[in-house]
C-alpha cells in the first residue's frame, strides 16, 4: 500500500531557523540547536512539565532538548509526509512567563491557517489535552478547534491515569469562517 504524501506548491525550507510564519507579535520558525537550553528550562518548570507528555523526560536536560530537536518526528515535520496525510496534529508548550497573554492562541490560530494554505490537500488538524489542562482546551477552542470527545483513561502522567480530550479543526471550518 503506497502512502499518499501531501504536496505543497511552496513548501518551507527544512533548514533550522527557517521562518515559517509571522503574526503581529510572533515569529514562528523551525527549531535550532541553540534553542535547546531554553526548551530545557521551560520543560523543567514543574507547572509546565505537569501538562507535557510522559515522552518528555523529567528532568529535561539540554541534551534531551537537543535530541528532541534533532529527531523531530517526521510525522510532525511540515516538510515530511505524515502517516495519515490528510490529518496532522498540533502540540505546543509555553513558558509560564508567557501564559495568559494570548500568545498560544495567536500562534495556534496562525499556524493552523498557514498549514491549510501551505498544504491544499490537508483536511484536518487535531490536538489533544489532558483532562487536567483546561487552559489548553481554551487555546484550541479560541483557535477554531471543536471539542470532539474524550478518550477515557488514555494517558498516564506521573502515575496518574487521565482522560485525553480531543479537538479538531477542519479545512471546511476555516473556509467557512473566512467567507
Amino acid at each position: 500500500m503506497a502512502i499518499h504524501a501531501l504536496i505543497s506548491p511552496s513548501p518551507p525550507s527544512p533548514e533550522p531557523g527557517t521562518i515559517l510564519l509571522e503574526t503581529e507579535r510572533l515569529l514562528i520558525r523551525r527549531y535550532m540547536l541553540s534553542d535547546a537550553p531554553a526548551l530545557a528550562e521551560i520543560g523543567n518548570d514543574p507547572q509546565v512539565a505537569i501538562f507535557m507528555s510522559d515522552r518528555f523526560p523529567n528532568p529535561y536536560s539540554v541534551e534531551d532538548a537537543e535530541t528532541f530537536i534533532q529527531n523531530l518526528n517526521p510525522q510532525h515535520d511540515p516538510t515530511s509526509p505524515p502517516e495519515y496525510p490528510t490529518t496532522w496534529e498540533v502540540g505546543y508548550f509555553l513558558g509560564r512567563d508567557f501564559w495568559g497573554k494570548g500568545y498560544a492562541t495567536e500562534a495556534v490560530s496562525a499556524w493552523a491557517r498557514w498549514m491549510f494554505e501551505t498544504w491544499p490537500e490537508l483536511l484536518r488538524i487535531e490536538g489533544g489535552r489532558y483532562s487536567s489542562n483546561p487552559r489548553s482546551g481554551r487555546v484550541m477552542e479560541k483557535s477554531g478547534f471543536v471539542f470532539e470527545g474524550v478518550k477515557r483513561s488514555a494517558v498516564v502522567k506521573d502515575g496518574v491515569v487521565l482522560d485525553e480530550l480531543v479537538y479538531g479543526l477542519l479545512r471546511s471550518d476555516v473556509e467557512k469562517a473566512s467567507t
